[in-house]
């Protein structure tokens, strides 16, 4: 049985880091960015959760210098990688931070889910 347990982890890995590689190729990507829920922008600008494969919300509005606070309250492990920001991979309950200091649209998505998680930060200037 333990030779059974470690085939599945490395299985794991290896899909970690296919999965990893094609999420960096979708941030690059242009195009409609959603996770197929509400794309309304957060009661309390900054907060996103990450639940159920989705990043709620999927659309978030704040101004330069404030900080995004993603939080994973799912099962799954998940991660947030946009162009200038990747966090190490969230269990439940754990919260990644990133101050926007320039006005922009950062298109981010979980690099473990890049086809189902993808979101948008919207930065601006005042």
């Amino acid at each position: 049985m333990h030779a059974e347990g470690k085939r599945r982890r490395t299985r794991q890995r290896v899909r970690v880091l296919l999965t990893a590689g094609l999420g960096a190729l979708l941030v690059g990507a242009s195009g409609p960015v959603g996770c197929g829920g509400d794309d309304e922008t957060a009661a309390a600008p900054g907060d996103v959760t990450l639940r159920d494969f989705a990043f709620d919300p999927a659309r978030a509005e704040i101004a330069a210098g404030d900080t995004v606070t993603w939080t994973n309250e799912g099962r799954e492990i998940h991660n947030v990688k946009g162009k200038g920001f990747f966090s190490d991979g969230m269990d439940a309950g754990v919260t990644y931070r990133h101050s926007f200091r320039r006005a922009g649209t950062y298109r981010y998505l979980c690099t473990l889910h890049p086809t189902q998680m993808k979101g948008t930060i919207v930065v601006t200037s005042g």
